[in-house]
């Protein structure tokens, strides 16, 4: 097996999967040269220290770090320091080398290459796999003041929960906006926390803010109508992307693709009130990003099945009729990240092959 066969199979066999393709074949070259695929082949998605990588890639120390670096500076492995040495791992394709290499702003004729690539795939078969399994990768957190007083939120469920708990906190491009330019919405709205914010922030594409800036951010995010995402646990959340649905990967899956599997819901749904509602169709036209809600007999109306509860019909709604309720087939999320690895794993029928990626 060769470094690029290795590569296509390492994604192929992780649950955010990698359906085989061409495409996805040319976009490997590019991002990696066949001598970084040497050192990619001695490597899965687990820490592993330089050296042992060296041995197992069966290259010289001095050699394989200067491979390590360069890979990492392109952005398309990870790396962490410890005090016991350097510590690389491969990225996953999301968040990972989709997103990383364009959230320093793109604009090279290799970053327009890649944009119109993974615009492609995405339509052949990427898409439809990340939304593959009945539990979603990701999901959708409500904007916070739009849930009332009177419901029990859990904390996953709170944005303000998110932020106060990230140890490390930074924001970089959306890769999404910069990759499709199909809007004007804000570039820099996108949130990352812990490890993949530090590592990010060394190497300069995203920038370390206090959780005062945060929430500014987030404010900024929802006057402008963007969708709180982030992956689809109660613990150690890394990231929120605050989203757009003609460009956002994610949300591209229910609006694109049609696929209703796309992105796990919030734990709440949309509902008007007819009678204070005046039918200005500002959630219509402004507001709802997802076709949820039309007009009906000058008043509007939400279809709870296409609703994602993201809230930004009722913070957007002059006249304060729409209000968000619980879902009553609301899924609470897996514990962890890892435990949403292994559940998507197991509903993809990957589960048997989840060491190979992630033992040492």
């Amino acid at each position: 097996m060769n470094g690029y066969d290795h590569l296509v199979r390492m994604y192929e066999l992780h649950p955010v999967g990698a359906p085989k393709s061409p495409l996805f074949d040319e976009i490997l070259r590019i991002l990696f040269s066949p001598e970084e695929t040497n050192i990619t082949s001695a490597m899965n998605f687990t820490l592993k220290r330089e050296d042992r990588i060296a041995v197992d890639a069966g290259m010289g120390i001095e050699k394989a770090r200067r491979h390590l670096e360069n890979m990492t500076k392109k952005l398309i492995l990870f790396k962490k320091e410890a005090e016991d040495g350097r510590y690389y791992s491969l990225l996953p394709l999301l968040p990972g080398i989709y997103e990383f290499p364009f959230m320093e702003g793109g604009g090279t004729p290799t970053h327009d290459k890649l944009a119109e690539l993974w615009d492609r795939y995405y339509d052949q078969g990427l898409g439809q796999s990340f939304g593959g399994s009945k539990t979603p990768l990701a999901r959708v957190i409500s904007v916070e003041r739009s849930i009332p007083m009177n419901i029990d939120i859990h904390s996953y469920e709170k944005v303000s929960w998110v932020i106060e708990e990230a140890d490390f906190l930074s924001v970089g491009k959306c890769s999404c906006r910069v990759i499709h330019k199909k809007c004007d919405h804000s570039l820099d709205t996108c949130l990352i926390f812990g490890d993949f914010g530090r590592f990010l922030t060394k190497r300069d594409v995203s920038r370390e803010i206090t959780k005062e800036e945060a929430f500014d951010i987030l404010n900024r995010c929802e006057e402008e109508g963007l969708i709180h995402t982030t992956n689809n646990a109660r613990k150690n959340i890394p990231y929120i992307c605050n989203c757009c649905t003609c460009c956002c990967l994610v949300l591209q899956g229910i609006s694109r693709l049609k696929n209703p599997n796309a992105v796990a819901r919030s734990g709440y749904v949309a509902k008007v009130d007819r009678d204070m509602c005046t039918g200005c169709e500002t959630c219509v036209k402004e507001r709802c990003k997802i076709e949820a809600i039309t007009m009906h007999e000058g008043a509007a109306g939400v279809d709870p099945l296409r609703c994602i509860g993201c809230g930004l019909c009722v913070s957007g709604c002059p006249e304060h009729a729409v209000a968000l309720e619980r879902r009553e087939d609301f899924r609470e999320p897996p514990s962890t990240g890892i435990e949403l690895v292994k559940k998507v794993a197991e509903e993809k029928g990957l589960l048997k092959t989840l060491p190979e990626l992630y033992i040492r």
